[in-house]
């Protein structure tokens, strides 16, 4: 069986993409890898940012929660590119700070997210993928 991912379960996959983004810029800044500034730069080019310009309802787009999330998920990617930067010219304590503020920037995506799922079942889908049939 093919296993099918409907909005409700897509949200809750961005919610983890970006927790792994922002361990991932930790784990950069602390030489455990080694990201390339293209990894972290493009806020449009990751999942939920795809996903975000594909949306055209405006009961999503137009909800405070929508508007949340995109505010948070920019803030982090802008926050990984000051990281990024910071870490490449050798200031680790300005590439720390930058990553705390990603980081803490997370939890504000997150309930975005959050309520981006609440703005989509007030619209009537519902659906979530029942993982236990798999």
């Amino acid at each position: 069986r093919r296993a099918i991912l409907y909005p409700q379960d897509w949200l809750i996959v961005y919610e983890i993409d970006h927790l792994i983004f922002t361990w991932r810029l930790y784990n950069n800044l602390a030489d455990f890898e080694k990201l390339r500034l293209d990894q972290v730069n493009n806020p449009k080019g990751c999942k939920f940012g795809k996903w975000v310009t594909a949306q055209t309802d405006p009961r999503i787009t137009n909800s405070p929660a929508f508007r949340q999330a995109v505010k948070y998920h920019d803030e982090i990617h802008a926050h990984a590119v000051d990281c990024w930067n910071a870490k490449k010219d050798g200031n680790r304590a300005e590439a720390l700070r930058h990553f705390q503020l990603a980081y803490a920037a997370y939890p504000q995506f997150v309930e975005g997210l959050h309520g981006i799922r609440k703005a989509i079942a007030a619209t009537g889908d519902t659906r979530e993928s029942n993982l236990e049939e798999f």
